[in-house]
């Protein structure tokens, strides 16, 4: 009867373990053809879950805002599927959010699909700046416009010296940018901290070209009369 009963325990014994092998290589085969559809599906796939994709690291990074700084149009829009509105506005420990990213990349539709889906235009970092003045630094009138029809603040205020984005722009000579702001409601009689309207940033830039483009000249003829 001892025997019987030594003969049975060893049966089970078997099958349990037979049944715990075949259940890890399942898994395992079932993983291993996940991480293949990953691959096939490349970085995005592997986000297919709205609770997967969101953020990627300790700082508040988030895959959409990889996917955006590097102008990935095809990720962005694979990410968006997912997304809620918080997301999309999420934001890094430094008020990084990604529309703030898409400015860096420069690619006006994945401006223009952040936008659409309701990405926030005047949220600011927190050095002040906002998706435009970094578009304006860029002298991206492309992108700040795209920005200006979704009221975007033409007159926001960044920095110590509390600069609008026409001071910016007139103080770096950005022409065009200029005349975009000053058409889309930017206001030329503010004045920054230290005084200075956006006419003499204009005015301090032009003098010191024409310094500049003088020395270059002076340059020039020296050469020539060598």
């Amino acid at each position: 009867m001892s025997d019987g009963y030594t003969a049975i325990f060893a049966l089970f014994a078997l099958v349990a373990i037979v049944a715990f092998f075949l259940a890890t290589v399942s898994r395992t085969m079932a993983l291993r053809e996940e991480e293949g559809n990953d691959r096939r599906r490349g970085l995005f796939g592997r986000f297919h879950r709205q609770d997967d994709f969101f953020v990627v690291d300790a700082t508040g990074k988030t895959i959409l805002m990889q996917a955006v700084a590097q102008g990935f149009e095809e990720g962005v829009d694979h990410v968006l599927v997912k997304a809620s509105v918080e997301a999309v506005n999420s934001a890094t420990d430094d008020g990084t959010t990604a529309l703030h990213c898409a400015i860096a990349s420069g690619n006006p539709a994945i401006v223009s699909r952040l936008l659409g889906f309701g990405a926030q235009p005047n949220v600011a970092d927190h050095d002040g700046r906002t998706p435009l003045w970094l578009a304006v630094h860029k002298e991206d009138a492309r992108i700040a416009a795209l920005l200006l029809d979704c009221k975007a603040d033409p007159n926001c205020r960044v920095g110590k010296n509390r600069l609008t984005p026409l001071m910016a722009a007139a103080k770096n000579g950005r022409i065009e940018v200029v005349n975009l702001l000053l058409d889309r409601g930017a206001d030329p009689r503010l004045v920054a901290e230290d005084g200075r309207t956006a006419a003499q940033f204009a005015r301090e830039n032009f003098k010191a070209n024409m310094v500049e483009q003088v020395a270059h000249n002076q340059k020039l003829a020296r050469m020539v009369l060598r």
